[in-house]
């Protein structure tokens, strides 16, 4: 096959694909934009219903801003001295805790939001904060730093750096 030909059919369909998704999140927006959906947009704009979710979840909304950036914080606070640990051990052991820092994505979210309601039920204070929640983000996505961050560490070849520092 001619590669213009299969680089503009490869095209297409991925512009297919990426109106499939956005078409209904712009029917929704505009949903929620209009007077009557069933009209259109020739009953008018409104930002009533924006207001009106606004009400109502407000305190939702910035519970999980709140909640993001202290997974960000907690994890990232975590994941780097733990990658820079295991870059720099040449220890057997390293990859073995390599390995089990990346079992949490292969267990379900699911199945580890049930270990720990089973394991930390019973302490009712906790169970009910947003720092339980905290513990259940950070525990899944911990991995995933961890990971994202060694690999930067290696291909950014740390130990050079680290000896031009040390000759400064």
């Amino acid at each position: 096959m001619n590669p213009r030909i299969r680089f503009f059919l490869q095209l297409s369909f991925t512009l297919l694909v990426c109106l499939f998704m956005i078409i209904p999140v712009a029917m929704s927006v505009m949903a929620g934009l209009t007077e009557n959906y069933f009209v259109g947009l020739k009953s008018g704009l409104t930002l009533r219903w924006v207001s009106e979710v606004w009400q109502l979840y407000s305190n939702t909304i910035w519970l999980s801003i709140k909640l993001a950036l202290a997974c960000l914080v907690i994890t990232t606070l975590i994941s780097v001295p733990a990658a820079y640990g295991l870059l720099r051990s040449r220890r057997r052991w390293a990859n073995a805790i390599e390995e089990l820092l990346l079992l949490p994505v292969a267990v379900p979210g699911l199945a580890t939001a049930l270990a720990l309601l089973l394991a930390y039920g019973s302490y009712r204070e906790f169970r009910g904060s947003w720092l339980f929640i905290l513990v259940g983000h950070v525990l899944f996505t911990l991995p995933f730093m961890v990971r994202a961050v060694l690999s930067v560490m290696q291909t950014a070849r740390l130990p050079l750096l680290e000896e031009a520092a040390a000759s400064l």
